[in-house]
């Protein structure tokens, strides 16, 4: 029944988002949340969108990242939860939350996806502690 109700979901998300591939943008979630699993921060800046890219330093996301990941544990599963068409500065973006299950505590993450030049990139991560 759950997987009948998320490909609804799905097939309406598809409908509604005016060219916008949720395929392409779905696989650079999944993989930032594998680089992220695998510890392999550094590899997760080539998939950031300019503006959030300079937004901080390389070096300055990759410490927040080991940080947070030191605090909660390792990574045991990751699984999607949903994702939500949002449309901000009149450029479509998509949001797919993660609950990333830990060795000490659990989070959410969501990461913030969008197309730039015809590229889809990750414009903002938030990770926080599941409620």
């Amino acid at each position: 029944m759950r997987t009948i109700i998320i490909t609804g979901m799905i097939c309406l998300l598809i409908g509604c988002t005016n060219g916008f591939d949720l395929k392409k943008s779905g696989k650079v979630s999944r993989t930032a949340v594998e680089l992220i699993k695998q510890g392999k921060y550094s590899e997760l800046d080539k998939m950031y969108s300019d503006d959030f890219k300079n937004s901080e330093s390389k070096e300055a996301r990759e410490a927040k990242f080991t940080k947070i990941f030191h605090a909660v544990g390792e990574i045991k599963n990751i699984e999607l939860q949903d994702s939500a068409n949002i449309k901000l500065n009149a450029n479509d973006e998509v949001v797919y939350k993660y609950k990333i299950m830990c060795a000490k505590i659990n989070v959410v993450g969501y990461f913030t996806i969008k197309e730039e030049n015809g590229n889809y990139l990750i414009s903002g991560i938030n990770i926080e502690q599941e409620k």
